[in-house]
């Protein structure tokens, strides 16, 4: 009973140190496999040239290895050298951690979605489609897939545009209810033809069935 006001200190201190080990290390190796792989995903099919998935997917899994083996590391140190009632506390810390930041895993969040761009926009060459990607997040949509389109041509003041364009496929778990609440018999085409659309634009009206 001596010892009991020092073991609930230690047992404190590894709970704590189990909530760090879980925000450092773990959460990183998480965000790899549920946000780097997955967003890397998306740019199958698009050229080197604007997207090098090949170096981006290189990146991560070198990253996967290196925080694998810092994990592995720690939680040996923890198993082979603490007492049992240690191990439980590093353990809490860690699942109270896991608990807290549970909605913020994933693709999904804003947070780890511009993580995902400053980590690898230096593979993204073309700044209008990381700009694309930017803008899609914050309406609380996830970039389910990019299909590259033809190139098209504007002439504009005797100045010919030369234009390149992307497809992005996206999905909502949860849209407003504005947006929920559209009619059967809405349509995209119908609403494309009803607003003011900049002539440079409309040679991508194809895309939506027209």
């Amino acid at each position: 009973m001596d010892n009991l006001p020092m073991k609930i200190m230690y047992f404190a201190l590894l709970a704590m140190a189990g909530w760090v080990y879980f925000y450092i290390c773990v959460r990183q190796l998480v965000f790899d496999f549920t946000v780097g792989y997955r967003l890397i995903k998306v740019f199958d099919g698009v050229k080197e040239d604007v997207f090098a998935a090949q170096g981006a997917r290189r990146l991560n899994t070198i990253s996967v290895i290196m925080w694998a083996i810092i994990c592995a590391g720690f939680l040996w140190l923890v198993i082979h050298f603490a007492a049992t009632y240690l191990i439980i506390g590093f353990a809490v810390g860690a699942l109270g951690a896991l608990a807290m930041y549970s909605k913020r895993l994933g693709p999904r969040t804003r947070y780890n979605f511009e993580a995902f761009c400053r980590t690898y926009c230096r593979f993204c060459t073309d700044d209008a489609l990381r700009q694309a990607l930017r803008m899609v997040e914050p309406y609380g949509l996830f970039v389910r897939k990019i299909t590259p389109l033809r190139d098209a041509k504007h002439i504009f003041t005797h100045i010919e545009w030369q234009m390149s364009a992307w497809l992005l496929s996206a999905t909502a778990d949860s849209l407003p209810e504005t947006q929920a609440a559209l009619p059967e018999d809405f349509s995209l085409v119908q609403r494309l033809a009803d607003i003011t659309l900049p002539s440079a634009f409309k040679a991508y009206r194809t895309v939506f069935g027209e």
